[in-house]
């Protein structure tokens, strides 16, 4: 059982050295063929040519990048399951999968420097290079979340707006689930932070955006299309963040509804949004608590440390 196991981890490793180097050379070409195609562009049907085939290029490269990385994905999860190789995901994570997007995200950006786009191709363009900053945050996210759980994270907090990451969070996820068309309301308890749209918090920044990018997707998907969600920012003990949703938490899943791998109702649901929020939030000393007493309703307690004097 452990030959094969072994067998299974070396045939595995090979084929990601392999994808690497194939995504390497990839990238390698797309660089010399943007260079050699800017020195002999001469004129402007050239360089509207080339915008063309540049952001076909650019596409490919990305849907490649993306089936790549799925496919990395599925090999990742299926050794962690199987065998001990933590050490083996944290270096495919770290150097490989980033590596491939950084590239997918800034290729884009050259393109948009050409001013002959025409303004649908910057749309795509930039539709390309959000999605790619979308998944590298994801992979960034995952990274974390795992070092938090080998307890290799380094602390290193400092005093945090959380009013602006939560607004921050709010305007990503009302871009990329408009269709879902709540309402969202936050509202600071303190009259101060109110008028000066300020929460301060101790704590990490990447970690409060994942931890609430999580909490809040949840409540959009969770609510029922134009119903509100509403977060409430107050002071007491902690600075405490309620987010309150029309809908309820299965009777079946509320006492495990943090728990790694839990999920209800979401065709692709992967049960690691909660386990990753609460993760990190008492990875910034804090706590978290699901109410689910309301008949109809959900609300997320969240407490956080009060800045440092």
């Amino acid at each position: 059982m452990l030959q094969k196991k072994v067998l299974k981890r070396d045939a595995v490793i090979s084929k990601l050295q392999s994808d690497k180097q194939k995504n390497k050379r990839l990238m390698e070409a797309q660089e010399e063929n943007r260079i050699d195609t800017l020195e002999r562009l001469s004129s402007y049907d050239k360089r509207q040519r080339i915008a063309k085939n540049e952001l076909s290029t650019t596409r490919t490269a990305l849907t490649d990048s993306t089936r790549t990385i799925s496919s990395l994905q599925d090999e990742v999860d299926q050794l962690y399951k199987e065998i001990e190789v933590k050490d083996l995901v944290d270096k495919i994570v770290q150097h490989d999968l980033r590596s491939a997007l950084i590239a997918s995200v800034s290729l884009p950006e050259s393109i948009l420097a050409d001013s002959n786009l025409t303004e649908n191709q910057k749309i795509i363009v930039s539709l390309i290079r959000d999605n790619g900053r979308q998944m590298l945050e994801t992979i960034d996210s995952s990274l974390t979340l795992y070092r938090i759980e080998e307890g290799t994270y380094k602390k290193a907090f400092t005093t945090v707006n959380l009013h602006d990451v939560i607004s921050t969070v709010v305007d990503r996820i009302g871009e990329t689930l408009s269709s879902f068309k709540q309402n969202v309301s936050i509202d600071c308890m303190d009259a101060k932070d109110q008028e000066n749209d300020t929460f301060l918090v101790h704590g990490d920044e990447f970690l409060l955006y994942s931890a609430f990018m999580n909490l809040l997707t949840n409540a959009y998907e969770a609510s029922p299309p134009g119903k509100p969600v509403s977060i409430i920012l107050s002071k007491n003990d902690y600075c405490s963040v309620t987010i309150r949703n029309y809908g309820e938490v299965p009777e079946s899943i509320r006492d495990t509804f943090f728990n790694k791998m839990i999920s209800s109702g979401k065709k692709f649901g992967t049960g690691l949004g909660t386990y990753s929020a609460m993760k990190m939030v008492k990875a910034q000393d804090g706590d978290i608590e699901l109410d689910s007493s309301e008949p109809g309703m959900t609300t997320i307690y969240v407490n956080l440390p009060k800045p440092q004097n």
